[in-house]
Formats: C-alpha cells, structure tokens, sequence
C-alpha cells in the first residue's frame, strides 16, 4: 500500500509541475478525456477540453508556486486498487488587480482511476475550493 501512496504523491507532484509551468498538454495526459469537475472559477465542467478552456487557462497564468501540500494528503483506496479518492490542500499565490500578491490557498478532492494494479492513474473527478475568505479572482503579477 505505501508504494501505491507513493505512486499518488508522485502524480500530485507531476500535476503541479504541470500547473506551475502552464503545460496544459501535459495535464491533459493526466486525466480522462470524459472528466467532470467542479474548479475554483468554473462551476462544473463537463470533458477535459471544458476543464482546460475555462478553469486551467483562465487560473495557471494567473497564478505562481502552486503546489501540493503532501506532507497533509489523504487516500482512501478501494478493495481492488483500481480507484483512489485523494484530499490534499494546496497553495498558490493570486494577484490583486493592481499586481499586489496576495496567498491563495485552497483543498482539492481528486479521484483517481487506472485500468489494472499496474496502469497510470487518471483523473475522472476533480473538486477544488479556495479556503474562506480567499479572493476568488486572480489577475496575475502584471494585475487587470
């Protein structure tokens, strides 16, 4: 079970690289094309093109050092080893219209599904929230 811990903490870090350097085309790899997720921006979004075009492109440009707060994640696994239901925490830093920063943290459910015990994981679920009292806009270090 730790290796597949493991294996789940090493997808969160390869996200967040993809969310930090904007590689949109290496987050699409992560997750399912059929996804429905619910984002910081976006209320629901239905298909990985609807995630990418209105939540990713609209936050990953306007945001810095978003990562993963791993050391708080937790993993519920189902009896076959084929599903994971992942809550971890990030962080992020948002900018105020002016260009002022301004931290940005939030908590994300994520479930995780492969084919078979050896397969990648994908993303069929995603549910992020910014923590209370966050600023729900970000408009990068240039502002608005």
């Amino acid at each position: 079970m730790d290796s597949v811990m493991e294996e789940i903490k090493k997808w969160l870090t390869r996200f967040a690289v993809c969310v930090r350097e904007r590689n949109f085309a290496g987050g699409r790899e992560m997750f399912y094309e059929d996804v429905v997720c619910f984002g910081s921006r976006a209320e629901i979004l239905i298909g990985l093109d609807d995630l990418i075009e209105r939540q990713w492109k609209a936050i990953w440009p306007n945001i810095t050092g978003f990562h993963f707060l791993t050391d708080r994640f937790h993993c519920e696994m189902s009896a076959d080893g084929r599903t994971a239901c992942v809550i971890v925490p990030w962080i992020s830093t948002g900018y105020h219209e002016d260009g002022t920063s301004f931290p940005r943290p939030g908590r994300v459910t994520i479930l995780l599904v492969r084919d078979n015990e050896q397969g990648a994981w994908l993303a069929k679920h995603t549910h992020y929230s910014l923590y209370p009292g966050t600023p729900n806009q970000t408009f990068g270090r240039t502002g608005g």
